[in-house]
């Protein structure tokens, strides 16, 4: 499960990993920075949920070094560009823009209203981490 929250110049995320019931890790990375993406060419954060084995080449699609995501793949991805914040996954490869704040993953809700309430992002990840236990670790940031 996953907390990934965006408040207009952070990106946030929980570092948690499960399987069913049981905590694989808690210093999981699933923000990622790119030199390049394939809607703008900028660089960008890339916040990822989804399976873990996918991130390499959900991330290689997301550059532009790939055309496809590859079969079997499955993820969920935050990007930001420094000027157009868009979700993309394996279900829908066409990028939707969306306005800060927003938050995906399991966490979204409780961090998107924390964010709503006046929380930067990565407060909000805290607070998701704080309702739910397969939501957790370490919180990294990032900023473009």
């Amino acid at each position: 499960m996953t907390t990934i929250a965006f408040d207009g110049k952070t990106m946030a995320a929980d570092g948690r990993a499960t399987a069913e019931d049981v905590i694989l890790a808690d210093d999981l990375q699933k923000l990622h920075q790119l030199d390049t993406n394939r809607w703008s060419l900028r660089p960008a954060i890339i916040g990822m949920s989804g399976a873990t084995r996918s991130v390499s080449d959900a991330l290689a699609w997301i550059e532009g070094r790939t055309e496809v995501p590859g079969e079997g793949v499955e993820f969920f991805a935050l990007v930001w560009d420094g000027e157009r914040l868009i979700m993309v996954s394996d279900e829908c490869l066409t990028p939707e823009s969306w306005p800060a704040p927003m938050a995906i993953g399991s966490g979204k809700l409780p961090a998107l209203a924390a964010m709503r309430a006046g929380a930067d992002a990565r407060r909000a990840v805290e607070v998701a981490i704080s309702m739910d236990v397969f939501r957790g670790g370490h919180i990294r940031t990032a900023v473009l």
